[in-house]
């Protein structure tokens, strides 16, 4: 565990794109300075370390680093899958709507779960994967723990990424947790009135 935070724990090196592992583990997205979080709309708080020296978000890839950062966090049309992407689009008040499908006609409980995992209109996608590409940093810690979620969850409460939005949060408490639901309901209500749910 201990190798795993202090990876993650160093803003540097970035990892690029094409250097991401093809092996599990954990991965973490550190600001590229202090103004990525002023743009977020967060602010710092009295007695906790500053936004823009911290880990923003972690996160655990079961299968593949490469895969789960590459191909689903920093991909078009992904925002649907990737709840990092989902935060980052409501604190930057991106335009929501119902996670793209090849449903032809879904049921109350499908958009239900389409919006509640909302996607991007349009050139917003490409918008936010270039915001994250030229914002964000990449530090990667492959690992063979398992189960991984253990070596995720004690990792986040070591490092206490503040977009952390897991159901069971990975620490607490996190003054920046309710802002950041605030933002992302705000992207689901929005994604809902487009579904007619609203």
């Amino acid at each position: 565990m201990t190798a795993a935070a202090s990876e993650l724990g160093a803003r540097e090196p970035h990892v690029p794109l094409g250097e991401l592992p093809n092996e599990p583990g954990l991965y973490a997205f550190w600001p590229k300075d202090a103004g990525v979080t002023a743009a977020l709309g967060l602010e710092d708080v009295p007695g906790a370390v500053p936004l823009g020296e911290r880990v923003l978000y972690i996160g655990k890839a079961e299968d593949s680093l490469m895969s789960r950062v590459g191909s689903t966090h920093l991909a078009d049309g992904k925002t649907g899958n990737s709840t990092v992407r989902r935060t980052l689009a409501a604190l930057l008040d991106m335009d929501s709507c119902p996670r793209h499908n090849n449903i032809s006609s879904p049921t109350h409980g499908q958009l239900l779960d389409l919006t509640s995992h909302y996607g991007l209109e349009g050139a917003e996608e490409g918008r936010l994967t270039e915001w994250m590409t030229e914002n964000l940093v990449i530090r990667v810690a492959p690992s063979d723990w398992t189960p991984l979620e253990d070596l995720e969850r004690a990792v986040g409460a070591v490092l206490c990424p503040p977009l952390d939005q897991a159901k069971k949060p990975l620490w607490g408490p996190n003054p920046w947790r309710q802002p950041v639901s605030c933002a992302r309901e705000r992207l689901r209500l929005r994604a809902r009135r487009k579904a007619g749910l609203e």
